[in-house]
């Protein structure tokens, strides 16, 4: 897609690269070569982007490294990043109002009472 825009006219760049972890089998997430598979794209877009445009490309913490040593390659300057941290796996809902519950009641246990029925 990128061989039909003209050199230097796109001013920026916001793309989700996929990230190369083989995540849960799918072939969407497997590239082969991570960074040629990279390099041929920013190659590309380092053609097409304006002198003093911006790239913004997702990458993960595992294979950022070969995608930023493509991008470099290919003519383009690190100059930023912007880091999204987030906790691992995959979240799982609580109710903080039970929590609360079970804390009280856990601590009216504690102090002798028996028997705790909750009125909603």
């Amino acid at each position: 897609m990128l061989e039909k825009i003209k050199e230097n006219t796109v001013d920026s760049c916001v793309s989700d690269f996929p990230y190369d972890l083989f995540f849960m089998g799918k072939k969407w997430d497997t590239t082969g070569n991570f960074y040629d598979w990279c390099l041929q794209r920013a190659v590309a877009l380092h053609r097409v982007i304006r002198s003093g445009g911006y790239v913004l490309i997702f990458g993960h913490p595992k294979t950022n490294h070969r995608m930023k040593s493509a991008f470099e390659d290919a003519g383009f300057n690190i100059v930023e990043e912007i880091d999204w941290v987030y906790g691992t796996g995959f979240p799982k809902n609580q109710d903080i109002g039970k929590l609360f519950l079970k804390r009280i009641e856990k601590q009216l246990k504690e102090q002798g009472v028996e028997n705790v029925i909750w009125e909603e």
